[in-house]
């Protein structure tokens, strides 16, 4: 017998709900290959940033490099950056390749959840991540470029791309993945993601930090930007 035949004539069977919200939802397919899509953009951009920093280390961080004897490794910032980078990656590619193949996960209870206006939500959560990985692939561009490859005393203010209009698009961009990423899966799974979003509290130390390096310069910058969206010019 199977599991709906079980259920009570006066109950709500958990996989006839899911039956009814299903006709509500992106065909599997589709959302699948978004899913796929959006994680292979996020790993390739990230080894893209390992690389645009080695390819574009100063020749100071280089002597610096060679001259310090290397430190211990601090396993828990290792970890956590592993987290980060990687869960996006790994949860986006992992759910899709079931959502291609058997759905154990992917549009199934109890994994999946669905919202009122379902479709809608997912289409809003894909037009997030395609504008949070291009704003994160900037980001790492730029920052790879000429701050990470930089000693601090070599580093430009950064006012270059996104930085021109918002101090902060990297962590923007978190916020619009981990967000879209949820959104467009309505699935449990991809709940870890949110983790990403513990970034924003990492700006205002950050900013102390720049404000000490460049002084009056950084604190023209904040007053014409703003730290994650654009800043709307009083006429």
């Amino acid at each position: 017998m199977g599991r709906c035949e079980r259920c009570s004539t006066e109950s709500i069977c958990p996989e006839q709900t899911f039956g009814a919200w299903g006709k509500h939802l992106l065909p599997r397919v589709i959302a699948s290959l978004l899913l796929l899509l959006a994680g292979v953009w996020w790993g390739l951009a990230v080894l893209a940033w390992m690389g645009w920093e080695r390819r574009f280390a100063s020749g100071g961080l280089r002597e610096a490099r060679d001259g310090t004897p290397k430190k211990k490794r601090d396993w828990a910032s290792t970890i956590v950056d592993v987290i980060q980078f990687g869960l996006p990656t790994v949860l986006a590619a992992g759910v899709a390749i079931d959502g291609f193949a058997s759905g154990i996960v992917f549009y199934r209870y109890p994994w999946s959840f669905f919202p009122p206006f379902a479709e809608v939500i997912q289409v809003l959560g894909a037009v997030l991540l395609f504008l949070g990985l291009p704003l994160f692939t900037a980001g790492a561009y730029l920052t790879g470029k000429y701050v990470y490859s930089k000693l601090p005393g070599e580093r430009p203010l950064l006012q270059r791309g996104p930085y021109r209009y918002i101090r902060h698009p990297i962590y923007l961009s978190f916020l619009l993945t981990s967000v879209g990423f949820l959104l467009l899966a309505e699935n449990i799974v991809m709940l870890p993601l949110l983790f990403a979003l513990t970034a924003l509290r990492y700006p205002k130390p950050e900013e102390e930090e720049l404000i000490r390096l460049y002084g009056d310069a950084y604190r023209e910058y904040r007053n014409r930007t703003g730290r994650f969206f654009p800043r709307l010019r009083r006429r």
